[in-house]
């Protein structure tokens, strides 16, 4: 019993020596676990924060952009939209030295002609990218 004993003991001893090293390294896996959460909260609190302030870019962008559509017509703004969808966010593109300033790409010279004596209220496309095209002067 004595013998059994010890091989009990020692065992024990064994296991115990064992064990240390791995309760040290989980007390600093906890510590690490605490500090990654403390700097998770204070992520999602900064996310927050600057989602807050987008959002509140977007209301101001949303009102100047409704400031300016008064006196648009409703069709015309209609058109703006459905080309903008159609240009990925792209509505209406200035024409700069035979260029489409939302594709970038050159419209031929004939072409810039033609929409040079379209009539003020006639609604010009690019042919690349279907913005509506705005002339410069």
């Amino acid at each position: 019993l004595r013998r059994h004993q010890r091989d009990v003991e020692d065992r024990q001893i064994t296991v115990m020596e064992r064990r240390e090293p791995l309760d040290a390294q989980m007390v600093a896996l906890e510590a690490e676990a605490a500090t990654a959460e403390s700097d998770l909260v204070a992520a999602r609190a900064a996310l927050a924060a600057a989602q807050a302030l987008v959002d509140g870019e977007i209301a101001v962008e949303v009102d100047a952009r409704a400031a300016s559509a008064t006196g648009v017509t409703a069709d015309l703004v209609a058109e703006y939209e459905r080309c903008r969808t159609k240009a990925k966010g792209v509505g209406a593109a200035r024409l700069v030295a035979g260029t489409c300033q939302g594709c970038h790409l050159s419209i031929p010279a004939t072409e810039v002609d033609r929409l040079r004596r379209h009539a003020d209220d006639e609604i010009s496309h690019c042919d690349n990218c279907g913005c509506i095209l705005v002339l410069s002067a």
